[in-house]
């Protein structure tokens, strides 16, 4: 099993406003709102998870041969440069794919408007082996950005992906530039670019139905439900009826564009519920049974395509 998309979080690579914007939000989360000064020391220490080792942990106990980790970097997104800058940021993720033996591949994450943004991708395909560019609309700028289009034409030269995350805006302050219909016009300006849809829209309760409309106008738009496993799909009152929920979404995407554009992931990250995510990971790998019950069926083919041939042949991996 693959798993398309993980994160490997270090403190190096939070700037101090990306944790102020996560104490804000935590500060009023709940009554009496407190001081997001008193909160900022703690956070992100949850997540950070230098060697990886949280990670291969997960995919032990989740069954997962490989993982990808999808760099993110935060500092141009508040004007400011995290402990570490893009460069170094991406040699760690290198040095992570070499210690785990290619067990956690890396998917390229630098932000388009550094003045560095094409050496620091270029050197991470040819020289450290990225197995593609990932979009990160929610760090303030827009997939079809003029800063983008040299980006995607380069990884349409070296013949890699790019996945472009939907949704969700919970880490970055912008969300509307995370709408899946900026993928549209990319699809259509680079038609023989892979593009991956990363969180198909942002789950059940999200832009699924955007993200659909877009991958079946566009053949070269893959869609990766991933982050979906929360927060009810699992352990909860209401899983049941999301499991069978989730069972018909999943149904009608492969009914429109097919499972060959599917991939799984969990977007995992230390901090993360770490049980829902391995639930998550066997409701895939039993997915022909556990569709069974609510009336839908996929074949074990089927299955295949989703949970590691896609990833393998867009991400170009080896045996």
């Amino acid at each position: 099993m693959i798993d398309a998309q993980v994160h490997v979080f270090v403190k190096e690579n939070l700037p101090d406003g990306n944790r102020m914007e996560f104490a804000r939000r935590a500060a009023r989360s709940r009554l009496p709102y407190r001081d997001p000064l008193d909160i900022l020391p703690r956070v992100g220490r949850g997540t950070w998870d230098p060697g990886a080792e949280d990670l291969l942990q997960f995919m032990q106990d989740a069954k997962i041969d490989i993982a990808v980790n999808a760099v993110s970097e935060f500092g141009p997104c508040f004007g400011e440069e995290a402990e570490w800058d893009g460069w170094k940021i991406h040699e760690h993720a290198f040095e992570i794919t070499t210690q785990t033996e290619g067990k956690v591949q890396f998917m390229c994450g630098v932000d388009p408007r550094r003045h560095d943004a094409m050496q620091i991708l270029e050197k991470s395909i040819k020289d450290w082996g990225a197995v593609g560019w990932q979009c990160f609309p929610a760090n303030g700028y827009s997939p079809t950005d003029s800063i983008c289009m040299p980006l995607y034409a380069k990884c349409l030269e070296l013949n890699v992906p790019v996945i472009i995350r939907t949704g969700y805006g919970d880490i970055g302050p912008y969300t509307p530039e995370s709408r899946p219909y900026h993928i549209e016009e990319v699809a259509r300006l680079f038609r023989d670019l892979e593009i991956i849809d990363e969180h198909a829209g942002g789950g059940l309760d999200g832009l699924w139905r955007e993200s659909l409309l877009v991958a079946k106008a566009n053949p070269n738009v893959n869609l990766m439900p991933s982050l979906w496993q929360g927060p009810d799909l699992f352990g909860s009152e209401r899983a049941p009826d999301r499991l069978e929920e989730f069972v018909k979404i999943l149904h009608t995407f492969r009914e429109t564009i097919g499972a060959h554009r599917i991939l799984w992931g969990s977007d995992y990250m230390r901090g993360f519920d770490k049980q829902k995510s391995i639930d998550w990971a066997a409701f895939f790998q039993n997915l022909v049974d556990n569709a069974k019950k609510y009336g839908y069926i996929f074949t074990e083919d089927e299955v295949d395509l989703m949970n590691h041939q896609n990833a393998q042949r867009i991400y170009q991996l080896s045996n």
